[in-house]
């Protein structure tokens, strides 16, 4: 059986190890301190080996999913240039919109002065058709008081033709 000293020692290497619920069955047998001491230090070669496994699954999972994270980082990126590409063609389809809607505007203002001149020219227009009109409603009254005039000259000038040639008539028998 291992003694008290040795004991004390495969109990602290064990605990410092990390094999506490192992002490019991190293120290139950019948085995010493050597041997103890040989058992510890293969039981911590496993569990360093079990670690470095451990360890190299770890990494290996890590540079697999910083290889994930790279590859999602080159497709946002690559998505990104898309939405930019999109973006810029919006933007310059905007501009064009932008600028015909503009040029649309400003042949409005000019339809609507042009609109305003046509019917500011109409309103002379029928202003002077009015005028004129009403001139011609004068015009043939007039035409229509001299043609009477005329009629009653042609007949005052009969009548004196009448006299004159009554008074010829009478200065010849005279």
């Amino acid at each position: 059986m291992v003694g008290a000293t040795a004991f004390a020692a495969l109990w602290l290497v064990a605990v410092t190890a990390g094999f506490v619920g192992q002490t019991d069955r190293l120290l139950t047998r019948e085995m010493t301190y050597e041997q103890a001491l040989e058992a510890l230090e293969q039981r911590q070669a496993e569990l360093v080996r079990d670690l470095e496994d451990e360890n190299d699954k770890i990494e290996a999972a890590l540079r697999a999913e910083l290889a994930n994270a790279r590859e999602s980082e080159r497709e946002l990126l690559a998505d990104l240039d898309l939405y930019h590409e999109k973006f810029t063609h919006v933007t310059g389809a905007l501009d064009e919109s932008r600028d015909r809607m503009t040029a649309l505007i400003d042949h409005n203002r000019g339809l609507q002065d042009n609109l305003v001149t046509l019917k500011s020219r109409l309103q002379l227009t029928e202003a002077e058709r009015s005028s004129i009109a009403h001139m011609r409603d004068l015009m043939t009254e007039e035409l229509d008081d001299l043609d009477e005039k005329l009629q009653d000259m042609v007949a005052n000038n009969g009548d004196l033709r009448d006299d004159v040639t009554d008074l010829s008539k009478a200065l010849n028998t005279v």
